[in-house]
């Protein structure tokens, strides 16, 4: 008797062994498409880098100040004014933080690196780099904000590490993030601000800003491609 295996016998064998390399290439593009999706940049994600020259320096400087001249000079106005905040500035502001408030990342439960806000219609994307298995990824949410009961609601979506759901925030993390500061108490003439990222953030209405000592009261907030716009009216004195 041959010990060789006869048509009939090879034939199940080439099959199984077809179907085992069909798997084990299937489960190697599941895992590869899962890898590119988890440390894929997402298209919207595009950091500013700091500013170099003094000459760039002093010009965010200077459009922070005119900014906040903006603001004050439409409250001592007297009348309801609508406020916009570009996502271009505040990202050039980002960039050139740590020169403007050197201890803006302090509190800050995890090392993120180079934050990115973009305004889309209805939400706010956040994104910055964070490290995954060893490996740089950039760490995204979206936050939807609306306005409810004279204050301005912030709720966190879930977070993407790439284009993948990321795990669940450690509770000692969601501890960490919960605020609840009174009128005054965040800083001068602040708003109310409390919340977590389960409930959201809600923001008070009403504040008093620090140029000039004038109260003022949001009556309205939306998020535009590129703008947060804020509805303001000023408070008599």
């Amino acid at each position: 008797m041959s010990g060789k295996a006869t048509n009939s016998e090879q034939k199940p064998r080439r099959r199984w062994q077809r179907i085992l390399l069909v798997s084990i290439g299937v489960a190697a593009s599941i895992v590869l498409l899962v890898v590119y999706l988890a440390f894929r940049t997402p298209t919207w994600y595009e950091p500013q880098p700091p500013p170099v020259t003094e000459a760039e320096k002093q010009d965010i400087r200077n459009l922070l100040t005119d900014a906040e001249q903006a603001f004050t000079h439409s409250l001592i106005a007297g009348k309801p004014f609508t406020y916009r905040i570009y996502d271009e500035y505040l990202n050039q502001w980002i960039a050139m933080r740590h020169e403007i408030y050197p201890r803006v990342d302090d509190g800050l439960p995890f090392a993120l690196k180079d934050p990115f806000i973009r305004f889309l219609p209805g939400e706010i994307h956040l994104g910055a780099r964070g490290q995954v298995a060893g490996i740089g990824a950039v760490v995204s949410t979206e936050v939807t904000v609306t306005y409810e009961d004279d204050e301005i609601v912030l709720q966190l979506g879930d977070i993407s590490c790439g284009s993948l759901p990321a795990p669940t925030i450690p509770k000692k993390w969601r501890e960490q993030a919960r605020v609840d500061y009174a009128f005054d108490e965040a800083w001068r003439g602040s708003p109310t601000i409390r919340g977590d990222i389960d409930s959201g953030v809600r923001i008070g209405a009403e504040g008093r800003w620090q140029n000039g000592g004038t109260r003022y009261r949001v009556t309205d907030a939306r998020v535009l491609d590129g703008v947060l716009e804020l509805d303001v009216t000023p408070l008599p004195r």
